[in-house]
């Protein structure tokens, strides 16, 4: 009788503790995503969507560089006192206005090509997401750390979120 007890507590507690275990994995997504065949035509168009807007901002400067030297050479040989003061204010003015736009222009650009790669990057972030939640599930992972300790699969069964909002109160 006491060992058909013991015999009994020992396999309710492996079945137990099998049914609570968490199998996790561990990925290194740079090492996939450089494997990728789909990066070096992303990086490409980046790079030359970059360049098209270097262009841009570069034709901007020549224009702004253009016209100091107009000005320049118009004050040349002039007195001050022939110089009309409200022409030269509005003339610096104008210059202050494309050099601000030149700046604006040199920022937006780089939150533009960010902003492009994030976009031609998001179809290659979906297909390796998906693979992961595959492989995942095929081999029955809870969930998947990335290298770098963030967390690349969770099987949703595990997700407390919505048992913590009912704790607290809140609603989803």
């Amino acid at each position: 009788m006491i060992m058909k007890r013991i015999l009994f507590t020992c396999t309710f507690l492996f079945i137990t503790i099998g049914a609570f275990a968490q199998t996790v994995g561990t990925i290194d997504t740079n090492l996939i995503l450089s494997k990728m065949t789909e990066l070096p035509k992303v990086q490409k168009e980046v790079d030359e969507y970059a360049k098209g807007l270097e262009t841009q901002l570069q034709e901007k400067m020549d224009v702004y560089r253009q016209d100091i030297k107009t000005f320049q050479e118009e004050m040349q040989g002039k007195e001050q006192k022939d110089i009309d003061q409200d022409t030269l204010k509005e003339k610096q003015k104008e210059m202050m206005t494309k050099e601000q736009d030149i700046s604006n222009f040199r920022k937006n650009a780089q939150m533009m090509v960010q902003l492009k790669e994030n976009e031609l990057m998001q179809p290659i972030y979906n297909k390796l997401s998906q693979a992961i939640a595959d492989v995942a599930k095929e081999k029955k992972y809870t969930q998947v750390l990335t290298i770098d300790n963030t967390i690349a699969y969770m099987d949703p069964a595990h997700d407390i979120t919505t048992l913590v909002l009912t704790k607290l109160g809140l609603q989803m």
